[in-house]
């Protein structure tokens, strides 16, 4: 069973305390992360800025279960913006071959999660409904598989190991996480789990 492609889910307890989580881990992912050696100060800054205002809006998007408030949907696109500037500056940041190798399903990962937001933001804008709910529950899944795969052997691997394998920080791995959870949330909510209106 799934919804209509013109209705995007209510939000549910679930969808908001993930995305709640997925704010606090957005913001120390902004300001914890030590693998931007190749950039510049401005660049650093912007990806603080942006992951405050992106952490602003997944703690909005989370209240939205307990406090009836509206806002604009053009708002939708924030995710988006943080998305470009961050898969942007690792592709900057990144040049040793090791790294690269290292990386690649992290960097996979994070176009994924970028196609994942552009139509997020497209179902809460109301463009291109009937294509745009094939393609969200599709790159939906190829996120959610990519940050799963990326994140939990990594996790374990540097529980383990105590941190010896930094190849990625940690904090990415955590918002990777964070992130492939929020997405197949976000997909259960609005492919499987019907309306009781």
């Amino acid at each position: 069973y799934y919804k209509s492609p013109e209705n995007p889910p209510k939000p549910n307890m679930l969808i908001s305390v993930i995305s709640i989580g997925l704010a606090v881990v957005t913001i120390l992912q902004a300001f914890a992360e030590t693998n931007y050696a190749l950039t510049f100060a401005w660049q650093i800054w912007l990806i603080r800025i942006l992951g405050v205002v992106t952490s602003a809006y997944f703690v909005m998007f989370g209240l939205k279960y307990y406090i009836n408030f509206k806002f604009p949907p053009i708002l939708n696109i924030v995710p988006c913006i943080f998305m470009i500037v961050r898969t942007t500056f690792i592709f900057i940041s990144t040049s040793a071959l090791a790294h690269i190798s290292d990386n690649v399903l992290l960097i996979a990962a994070y176009c994924a999660i970028l196609i994942f937001f552009v139509n997020f933001a497209k179902l809460y804008n109301d463009i291109d409904n009937e294509k745009n709910f094939r393609k969200l529950l599709a790159s939906g899944l190829v996120s959610a598989s990519l940050c799963l795969t990326q994140a939990i052997p990594h996790i374990i691997v540097n529980v383990i190991s105590g941190n010896k394998y930094l190849h990625v920080s940690y904090v990415s791995n955590v918002s990777v996480l964070f992130i492939g959870i929020f997405v197949l949330t976000f997909l259960v909510s609005h492919f499987y789990i019907g309306d009781k209106d």
